[in-house]
């Protein structure tokens, strides 16, 4: 198994180094979508219908996937071949532990056609490494694992692009537009065009001009929020929640994501005292390294008992929200002022 990345990948496309199998593991779609495009360079436009093929294993045999990947290319030099959702390399306890049409993947995994190129999309964290057939497609493949992309991996992915289209940008101006896209590079990508058409003139992305553009996400606003609450800004607090409930979300939501939040600021806490590191700690909770460092970094000063309080009061305002025909924006500014007392 090679790990390679989307620079190396095209450079090896170009260079007629192409590989029978690769595995793309992650669900990071802005990226997902430029290896796609990177691979349909492969095949000529003109040939696109006869020589390149997409299957979603989820409501498809892989037995097709494999008729068309032993068939030669119709009058072209390579076949194609995408498989989205292979649920067969996980541990879903729906899909069939071995079976004939396992075993002949299998097969041609280890005999495949040098004219057919096969790239596997698998959108989840993790494959079942105990499976065969999981073994031999590792064994057997080049591997892009988009899991997880550090923030300096994101960071230097918006950089390039920055400087490609002739603009600049401090790093303090890209901490803050990661932070503001709340570390997912899909968002962030899909708000660059905007960012960069604004700053036209001057050709320099600024924190003035992001705050200008791009609409915080929720997990960002939510972010604010506790802020807001751990340092008694009641007016700041409420403000910002009746904006986010004029915003089209639900009460319930906004508490859920507020505990969540909460909960992992104390798990936070607790395993950074305990001496774990923040990629250990992303890795223990199971979440993206950037919120960690968010969270390590608004812990530094934060009241731990009365974080542990904010956690409870927020349970019972639920509760509350649940039980009650209370005005909920109500029940937040009382939530908030047992919190300042």
């Amino acid at each position: 198994m090679a790990f390679i990345n989307l620079n190396e990948l095209s450079l090896n496309l170009k260079s007629g180094k192409i590989a029978p199998f690769y595995v793309v593991l992650g669900n990071q779609t802005y990226l997902i979508n430029q290896i796609k495009k990177t691979f349909k360079k492969l095949v000529p436009e003109e040939e696109m219908s006869m020589n390149f093929a997409s299957y979603d294993m989820e409501d498809t045999s892989i037995d097709e996937v494999l008729n068309d990947a032993m068939s030669s290319p119709f009058f072209g030099e390579r076949r194609l071949i995408f498989v989205n959702n292979p649920v067969f390399l996980t541990g879903n306890r729906n899909v069939p532990k071995a079976s004939k049409i396992l075993d002949d993947l299998a097969n041609y995994l280890l005999n495949p056609e040098t004219t057919s190129t096969i790239v596997f999309f698998a959108p989840y964290d993790k494959l079942d490494n105990r499976k065969k057939i999981t073994k031999i497609l590792k064994n057997n493949s080049v591997f892009f694992d988009i899991t997880n992309l550090s923030e300096n991996q994101i960071k230097q992915y918006i950089l390039d692009i920055i400087h490609k289209k002739g603009y600049k940008a401090d790093n303090s101006s890209i901490d803050y537009l990661i932070s503001r896209c709340d570390g997912d590079l899909s968002f962030i990508m899909n708000e660059l065009p905007k960012l960069i058409l604004y700053c036209n003139y001057h050709k320099t992305i600024t924190i003035d001009s992001i705050k200008d553009i791009i609409t915080p996400s929720l997990n960002q606003n939510v972010f604010d929020l506790i802020e807001y609450v751990m340092n008694n800004r009641v007016e700041d607090s409420i403000n910002l929640y009746r904006n986010l409930i004029m915003g089209g979300y639900q009460p319930l939501q906004i508490n859920a994501i507020l505990m969540g939040h909460i909960r992992l600021l104390i798990q936070t806490i607790i395993l950074s005292k305990l001496g774990h590191s923040q990629g250990n700690i992303a890795k223990k909770l199971k979440v993206h390294p950037y919120r960690v460092k968010l969270s390590l970094r608004e812990s530094k000063n934060i009241n731990f008992d009365k974080l542990q309080n904010t956690y409870i009061e927020l349970f019972n305002l639920e509760s509350e929200m649940k039980s009650s025909n209370k005005d909920p924006e109500l029940l937040f500014e009382m939530f908030i002022l047992k919190i300042v007392k």
